[in-house]
């Protein structure tokens, strides 16, 4: 990798990992859902940190995270985050922490209660989960994100931070033998200079009302860059929330299920970008990165039939 000089001596580098499969079965149905992975890079001189944020579906981790990973000579990641309990984004973790190859220095998450996660979804769901929390008894630092956390910060580097602006409400599950995984997002916003970005997992409709009202409502204001929620389909959080973010670049990790499948996607895409802002989709691009000295942010965009590369001076 070549090592290039920004702001403060650094590149920040955010990548989507080609996770959204465009695979249908005879009668044209997707076979596959979306899924999230993001691989955040910062280079200094001194050192370079490797973040990963979710890692898509079990298998996935297998197929597409390792091999980039050992090609690009990354052994070890300095963290690992799970937004939430759903597969499309922590199953491939599963993969990745059962590897000798991967040293995983941090690991980051705001589980729930097990038998929460297992009446709140499928069995595969639970069962994949279940070994991911085995794996991560093994780890030597992991930390449970819960409410008395919102607020804190993980730092990187001379300047990146990744500050956490919510996670699960206990509260609200208390009681419940069932629970929307949608609304128990580990949500995180990352600065970098004049750059941000807005992690929101697969936060919806009650969790994004919950952030505007609480402290941390006004950090989602005005963000550089922001990862749609759920796939932009549906329940992917409110529009007076996406108004709020007002992104200038919008990653979009969804697949045909959502764009063909969900009416609710064109209305969000529309919400997304009625601000002009530059929305980068996986359905589309096969490689999608966005890259900042913390003053200039380049987008590259890759199908398999053109290259564009988008600039934004902040």
């Amino acid at each position: 990798m070549t090592r290039e000089a920004g702001s403060a001596g650094g590149m920040l580098t955010i990548k989507l990992f080609d996770v959204n499969s465009r695979e249908t079965d005879g009668l044209g149905h997707p076979e596959k859902c979306p899924a999230d992975s993001f691989l955040i890079h910062l280079q200094e001189a001194e050192k370079d940190y490797y973040v990963l944020l979710d890692g898509a579906k079990k298998g996935q981790g297998k197929a597409v995270i390792l091999p980039y990973l050992i090609a690009n000579g990354i052994a070890e990641l300095d963290c690992v985050i799970v937004s939430h309990p759903h597969n499309d984004h922590f199953g491939g973790i599963v993969d990745l922490l059962g590897d000798p190859r991967i040293t995983v220095k941090q690991f980051v998450y705001a589980p729930l209660e097990d038998e929460l996660v297992k009446h709140s979804d499928d069995a595969d769901n639970y069962t994949f989960w279940m070994e991911l929390r085995e794996q991560v008894k093994r780890l030597p630092d992991v930390w449970e994100v819960n409410e008395t956390h919102i607020g804190s910060s993980l730092a990187f580097g001379k300047e990146l931070s990744l500050s956490v602006l919510a996670a699960p409400d206990r509260g609200e599950m208390g009681g419940k033998t069932k629970v929307d995984l949608n609304n128990a997002n580990l949500v995180l916003r990352l600065d970098y200079g004049k750059f941000s970005a807005l992690f929101p997992g697969d936060c919806g409709e009650y969790q994004a009302r919950q952030i505007m009202a609480s402290t941390q409502g006004s950090r989602i204001q005005s963000v550089t860059m922001l990862k749609a929620s759920h796939h932009g389909g549906d329940e992917s959080a409110t529009p007076a929330f996406i108004q709020a973010c007002d992104a200038k670049v919008v990653l979009v990790p969804c697949n045909e299920t959502v764009v063909e499948h969900r009416p609710s996607f064109v209305g969000n895409l529309h919400l997304l970008s009625r601000n002009g802002a530059k929305v980068l989709r996986a359905d589309r691009a096969r490689t999608i990165v966005v890259r900042t000295d913390g003053k200039r942010v380049e987008c590259r965009a890759e199908t398999e039939v053109f290259q564009e590369t988008s600039i934004l001076y902040l």
